[in-house]
């Protein structure tokens, strides 16, 4: 579908709220605490001494990396409201708002960690169809 140019604050608003309600916000969010939480796994291991000065550093950068990670919430939100009517945004933050919406946005990470399974014995399976046909 065709791309819509002019985006404002108020289709910016609707787009966010879909962001939001859509859990996609959540996958953003979730990347600086594995981060920190990575760092902290390697210096526990190899400079167990330095941990508690490491905290106190990590908390000031914390903050900084989520104020970047409200930008990728926005800068998702703005592709969103480049491409679908505010109307229309708004129909599908209601969506997602339901209990309906919420059991599908609760249900996605074990169903994609589940279809991402399935997809390997599937392409596995046509790999192996194809050799056969050679």
């Amino acid at each position: 579908s065709k791309q819509r140019v002019a985006v404002d604050q108020s289709d910016l608003a609707a787009a966010r709220d879909v962001v939001t309600g859509s859990g996609l916000a959540r996958t953003f969010e979730g990347i600086v605490p594995q981060i920190a939480d990575q760092i902290r796994a390697g210096y526990s291991r190899t400079r167990p001494e330095i941990i508690k000065d490491m905290e106190e550093s990590l908390r000031p950068i914390i903050a900084e990396l989520n104020k970047r990670t409200d930008g990728m919430i926005t800068a998702s939100a703005r592709l969103y409201a480049q491409r679908i009517p505010e109307s229309e945004l708004k129909e599908i933050a209601a969506f997602f708002k339901s209990a309906s919406g919420q059991k599908y946005v609760n249900s996605q990470g074990q169903i994609l960690n589940e279809l991402f399974t399935e997809m390997q014995v599937f392409s596995q399976t046509l790999g192996n169809v194809m050799m056969d046909l050679l």
